[in-house]
C-alpha cells in the first residue's frame, strides 16, 4: 500500500523538484551575474585610476615616450604589462577608454574574473 502510494506520488514529487532546480539555477546565474556586474565595474574603476596614474602629462593619452609607471604598484602592472608592451612595440597612443578596454580582454583570457580583481586590487 505504501509503495504503491509512493509509486502514484513520485511523478508529482520529481515535478516538484524539477521545478525547484530550475528556479535555483535561475536564482543562482542571477547571482552570478550581478556579482560579476560588480566585479567588472570594480575593475573598470580600478583600471582607470590606473590610467591616471600612468597619464603623466595629463592629456588624455598614454604612449611609451609619456607614461610613469612608478606610481602602479607591482601585483597592477602585472595584469596590465601586456598592454603597455603591445602599445610601445606599435608606438602607440591609448586613450583611456581603449586602455580599459584592453586590460579588461587580458583580464578575461589570462586569468579567472576572481583572480584578476584580486591582482587589481590587493597585493600577492
Amino acid at each position: 500500500m505504501y509503495q504503491r502510494g509512493l509509486s502514484q506520488r513520485q511523478p508529482a514529487l520529481n515535478n516538484s523538484v524539477m521545478k525547484e532546480s530550475k528556479v535555483l539555477d535561475t536564482s543562482v546565474l542571477s547571482s552570478n551575474e550581478n556579482y560579476q556586474t560588480v566585479l567588472d565595474k570594480g575593475a573598470k574603476a580600478r583600471l582607470e585610476d590606473i590610467f591616471y596614474e600612468l597619464d603623466d602629462d595629463h592629456d588624455g593619452y598614454i604612449s611609451a615616450s609619456h607614461i610613469d609607471i612608478n606610481p602602479i604598484e607591482a601585483h597592477a602592472l602585472q595584469v596590465i604589462a601586456p598592454v603597455l608592451c603591445t602599445m610601445e612595440e606599435l608606438e602607440q597612443a591609448l586613450d583611456k577608454e581603449e586602455f580599459v578596454n584592453e586590460c579588461m580582454k587580458l583580464l578575461q583570457v589570462n586569468f579567472s574574473f576572481i583572480e584578476g580583481n584580486f591582482i587589481l586590487f590587493f597585493r600577492i
